[in-house]
């Protein structure tokens, strides 16, 4: 952008006035020099984006007037964009000649790539991440095309840029203090990278586009840490409303109002679907339930009941049905043990979405020691009862019809009843036993704790609780 002798004169000064007007001098430049980088930037990549540049496997792009002196750093923006060796060329109109930097990937060694072209241009040199060349713009279409079929098959085999990561980190992990103690490591450059890191946030907030035309953006990390992400702005939206992000980023600080905080710089991000997307609400949704998907029914009585009410976007089975490996699940109703959530659990593949439904009915409590004794009174007071007419006993006690059915199987289990064909009698002198030694009311009790707790736990825990069946 200029002559060095400024900046030089300023580290060696000792005058203070001087200093000032230089440092003022330098920054300006600087300004002018991202300006300049935005501009042909916003050029290079919005052309690096064209239908025919997105067939190619190396990039030449050329302008006439562009400054030679930035074309290096436009070069790495759009390797970083795209991940494709990329030749940056300004063009004088008077000469006509062509002038440049490029830059490559580590699958490319872009001055052996050039030297297959070496006959068209007039100079050029350089190693195998970045070179530097000059040619008359009439050959840059056939550079173009030997470059780029000279890089598509190590491109083929490494088709994306390679992104090293140092480990992953948790957020609370990141302190000033953990932060200056990595700044030992500096200072860093191309024989010795910034580390990176990996995280997945419990929570992304404060989620806004920034600078011209909304072109970066700017969020909050698990409500302590800012992070900036350069040319990501159009991301704005998913990732506000995004269940699970898994972010790639250096560390390093942003002083603002003479404030310094430390800063997440986001080098990539991934937006991941859960492994378990929660469909979970007190009513069904006739849209969701439109959905294409394989609708799984843990009670054969719950699948009849809603196939009957509501139409379903795919087939639907029963849990013990299900064949190991079946994607795209839903999870309709609520499982009578966790022994056949977990058998669940271990055939599909994930994601899987869950409903978890259950009408007040389908969980009604227990009954409680009085109401099994009033089902008992009646049932004493009408010998050999027919069992088909459960529903005139429900009625007669106050109760709800699964309640006295129940209550008649623990009977029965207890020997406190005996059942002939369709005749329920009561068994006088019965042996003592407490009700809750009945595997029925045992197993009643579970499953009514077990759907509760489905229905009611939070979403990320209860995500690790059904991913550990699969353990």
């Amino acid at each position: 952008m200029g002559d060095a002798t400024p900046g030089v004169t300023l580290l060696s000064t000792f005058d203070q006035e001087e200093a000032t007007k230089l440092a003022g001098q330098i920054d300006q430049t600087n300004r002018t020099r991202q300006e300049t980088v935005a501009a042909i930037a916003d050029t290079a990549l919005a052309e690096a984006q064209s239908p025919a540049n997105q067939k190619l496997s190396a990039l030449v792009i050329a302008h006439a007037g562009w400054h030679q002196g930035v074309l290096g750093i436009v070069a790495s923006k759009v390797v970083e964009a795209t991940g494709k060796p990329t030749l940056i060329l300004t063009i004088d109109p008077q000469t006509g000649v062509a002038k440049g930097s490029g830059r490559s990937v580590p699958a490319f060694h872009l001055f052996h790539g050039l030297q297959k072209a070496a006959d068209l241009m007039t100079h050029f040199g350089g190693h195998a991440a970045a070179a530097g060349m000059s040619l008359p713009a009439e050959n840059i279409d056939q550079l173009r095309s030997i470059l780029s079929a000279a890089a598509a098959p190590a491109l083929k085999e490494n088709p994306r840029m390679p992104l090293t990561v140092s480990g992953r980190i948790e957020s609370g992990a990141i302190t000033k203090a953990s932060y200056h103690e990595l700044r030992q490591l500096a200072p860093f450059g191309e024989g010795n990278p910034q580390p990176v890191f990996t995280m997945v946030p419990s929570v992304i907030d404060n989620v806004k586009s920034i600078g011209k035309d909304g072109k970066h953006l700017r969020f909050r990390v698990d409500g302590q840490l800012g992070s900036i992400a350069f040319n990501m702005g159009q991301l704005a939206g998913p990732i506000g409303t995004a269940e699970k992000v898994k972010l790639a980023f250096t560390i390093g600080e942003n002083t603002f109002n003479g404030n310094t905080s430390l800063q997440l710089e986001i080098k990539d991000l991934q937006i991941q679907a859960n492994d378990v997307i929660d469909l979970r609400e007190p009513t069904l949704n006739r849209a969701k339930l439109a959905a294409a998907a394989t609708y799984v029914f843990f009670d054969a009585h719950t699948s009849r009941r809603l196939t009957n009410s509501y139409q379903f976007g795919g087939p639907t089975i029963l849990a013990s049905k299900l064949a190991a490996g079946t994607k795209n699940v839903v999870l309709v109703d609520v499982p009578h043990t966790a022994a056949e959530l977990a058998s669940v659990m271990q055939k599909v593949e994930l994601p899987v979405s869950i409903m978890f439904f259950a009408t007040p009915a389908d969980l009604i409590a227990v009954p409680t020691r009085q109401e099994f004794g009033q089902v008992l009174v009646y049932l004493r007071a009408h010998p050999q009862f027919d069992k088909h007419k459960l529903g005139l006993l429900a009625r007669a006690v106050h109760m709800n019809v699964n309640q006295v059915i129940l209550a008649v199987q623990v009977f029965f289990q207890l020997k406190f009843v005996t059942i002939d064909g369709a005749l329920i009698s009561v068994v006088n002198n019965p042996e003592k036993h407490a009700l809750e030694d009945a595997p029925a009311y045992q197993e009643r009790n579970n499953a009514i704790v077990l759907a509760k707790h489905l229905q009611t736990a939070g979403r990320a825990a209860l995500q690790t609780e059904l991913l550990r069946y699969r353990d």
